[in-house]
């Protein structure tokens, strides 16, 4: 099979590391793959590049390089005529389908990633993406969402429910194990003394990852555990890292906080906490960070947004979004479990995403869904 996919560019979210891996995997099984991306060096070029994946970068040089940038991918795609082309995310499904024309002979394939979305938080721009998105879907021969949640949400907007298939992201569970030293080694680099417990939370600064809530259970936290520190790895924009910088100083926890931007060595991180927290408001799919630290042996208080509960199993806590209190006491409740249970309970969260989401699953059910066609 000659399979393509359109990305915006390859960067460190969790749509673009699953794309990743699931294109690896093809590579392996020994399918032509491509990759096409809007956008010149993405932070995780480098890794398809050393799997011997072909990159192929439209180039487009801002908003207003639209005709040349439509011009330049009709061309490519006209030339490569691959037998799949799947989009990943609202704007590469899109033009997958537009595109069909160039490739009369090619079944269009769309990645949906999010559920419930809700978007009084962002700009008119995604709401009209994600509108026709939905007026398109019908033009996509099969639709790939990665939740059961994700799902039900595209079919409640109008998205055709035969075509829609759920299967579930992929970790990978060499890259993502446990690593106690490089944990260690990572604390002490962020200035956390080795004795001190962390709670972690992991993701980009958006609306939907519930970052004020989480500080304020954070805040009502500490009240009752003081041995703590928090850890929030991820990037965003500048007046929201203000925002929460503000809210952090006046919750009192700045002292008890450490605010780190999105790195390469992300097991070092995940290892380095001793939970866990994805405190979602709504949108999440299938949450990579959950899956990639229960991979490393990290258990997880998790909200109920997604596919979030069936990934944590008995494993984890699932706390009902946008409740402070409640994500506190999440929290307490499973430093406690921690305490009580320690290495069998860190080999028990481990053993489930190897039972339930290793991502030679993930690559497996998508090319066996694909050899049918």
């Amino acid at each position: 099979m000659k399979i393509f996919f359109l990305l915006r560019q390859l960067g460190h979210g969790g749509a673009e590391r699953q794309a990743i891996e699931l294109i690896k995997g093809f590579h392996r099984l020994g399918h032509e793959v491509g990759v096409i991306t809007f956008y010149d060096h993405g932070l995780m070029d480098g890794e398809l590049r050393d799997a011997g994946v072909r990159l192929i970068s439209i180039g487009k040089r801002g908003r207003w390089d639209l005709p040349g940038f439509l011009f330049r991918l009709a061309c490519v795609l006209r030339k490569e005529k691959p037998d799949f082309f799947h989009g990943y995310l609202p704007i590469p499904n899109i033009l997958s389908s537009l595109y069909k024309p160039f490739m009369p002979n090619a079944r269009i394939l769309w990645g949906v990633r999010a559920s419930r979305l809700d978007f009084q938080h962002y700009d008119w721009l995604t709401w009209i993406a994600y509108k026709i998105e939905t007026l398109m879907s019908g033009l996509a021969d099969l639709i790939i969402a990665n939740s059961h949640a994700g799902r039900d949400f595209a079919v409640s907007k109008g998205f055709p429910e035969e075509r829609i298939k759920v299967i579930p992201n992929g970790i990978d569970t060499e890259k993502f194990k446990p690593d106690r030293e490089a944990g260690r080694n990572f604390k002490l680099e962020i200035g956390v003394p080795e004795k001190i417990k962390v709670v972690g939370v992991v993701g980009r600064l958006d609306p939907m990852k519930g970052h004020e809530v989480f500080l304020r259970a954070a805040a009502h936290l500490v009240k009752s555990k003081d041995n703590l520190r928090f850890v929030c790895v991820g990037n965003g924009p500048e007046n929201t890292k203000k925002e929460l910088a503000k809210l952090t100083a006046e919750l009192g926890l700045t002292d008890k906080l450490v605010w780190i931007e999105a790195i390469d060595d992300m097991n070092a991180v995940y290892n380095s906490f001793d939970v866990l927290c994805s405190p979602s408001l709504f949108g999440e799919g299938f949450p990579n960070v959950v899956g990639e630290a229960m991979s490393c042996g990290v258990p997880c208080v998790v909200t109920d947004v997604g596919d979030s509960n069936s990934i944590v199993g008995e494993s984890g806590v699932v706390v009902p979004p946008n409740d402070q209190v409640g994500l506190s006491s999440g929290l307490k409740e499973m430093l406690m479990k921690i305490e009580d249970e320690s290495n069998n309970f860190s080999r028990r969260v481990r053993q489930r995403i190897i039972d339930h989401f290793d991502n030679s699953r993930l690559i497996d059910a998508t090319s066996s869904l694909l050899s049918g066609f």
